[in-house]
């Protein structure tokens, strides 16, 4: 599945930012978070597959709060809680995950535990650690996910 150039460099850019900062962006209102349909991922019956859209910084985010998101306003997540409770819960409801989407819609598209493990693979490679509150460690927490892929993968 080939993606956008400037889409992969605005999510390469993405989980860099993430793993220095520690947080993720999202805008939601009192209806929920932004979503789009993915261009990229199908469902079963051959339907576009819901995403969730995430930025690497507020400025990003708050900059898509305009038109029909014009009611949004940007919301901050640690990344040990993106990581196991919003990417956990987004592939529980086969969901995908957009990064760093700008105003001209191109943004990257990503399935949860991808995403999770490209983020712990950057971590190790930084020597950072997350605490999580679920899991000991981790290196459980990815066991867990790998596992999960290659259930999925059967």
């Amino acid at each position: 599945m080939q993606q956008d150039p400037l889409a992969k460099k605005r999510h390469l850019e993405f989980v860099k930012t993430i793993i220095k900062k520690g947080k993720v962006y999202t805008i939601d209102n009192e209806d929920g978070i932004a979503s789009a349909d993915s261009l990229l991922y199908q469902d079963e019956d051959g339907q576009p597959k819901g995403m969730i859209l995430f930025w690497s910084e507020k400025r990003l985010a708050q900059a898509q709060c305009k038109a029909e998101w014009s009611e949004y306003k940007p919301s901050e997540m640690a990344l040990s809680d993106f990581l196991e409770n919003a990417c956990i819960g987004l592939y529980d409801n086969h969901h995908i995950i957009g990064t760093n989407f700008g105003s001209d819609l191109i943004g990257y598209e990503i399935e949860p535990l991808n995403l999770i493990l490209e983020c712990i693979r950057k971590l190790r490679k930084a020597e950072t650690n997350l605490t999580f509150k679920r899991y000991d460690n981790m290196s459980i927490f990815e066991r867990l996910v790998k596992d999960h892929l290659s259930k999925d993968a059967e």
